[in-house]
């Protein structure tokens, strides 16, 4: 949310960006075994620093977004918003590390009755 947002010169791989971040939450949550990953350490992290301080983020991915970042203003509610982000994130992460793995020891008892 910007408040001068016709003046925004977006680049051209943000929106491919928005896809990436889409693409690596269902990814998290769709796969079949649990455990860290180097996308849910990469999820987790940012998560914590958009709960905690959000501002550094919410620059970072303007610069990346928008050419010309320094000559737009932010909504009062982009701050909170980003924090709910990030609590998005940890709970992406939490869903995704603590799925059921299969145990194989079943299977073992199963075929030799």
């Amino acid at each position: 949310g910007l408040e001068n947002a016709e003046e925004a010169q977006l680049r051209p791989w943000a929106r491919w960006g928005a896809r990436l971040e889409g693409a690596i939450f269902v990814w998290l949550l769709a796969r079949r075994e649990s455990g860290w990953t180097p996308a849910s350490w990469l999820l987790g992290i940012a998560g914590v620093v958009l709960v905690l301080v959000p501002q550094p983020i919410i620059n970072q991915s303007q610069r990346l977004v928008y050419a010309n970042h320094d000559d737009l203003e932010s909504k009062p509610w982009v701050k909170p918003a980003a924090r709910v982000l990030g609590v998005v994130y940890l709970t992406v992460v939490a869903l995704s590390t603590t799925g059921t793995e299969h145990d194989d020891s079943d299977d073992v008892l199963e075929e030799r009755t």
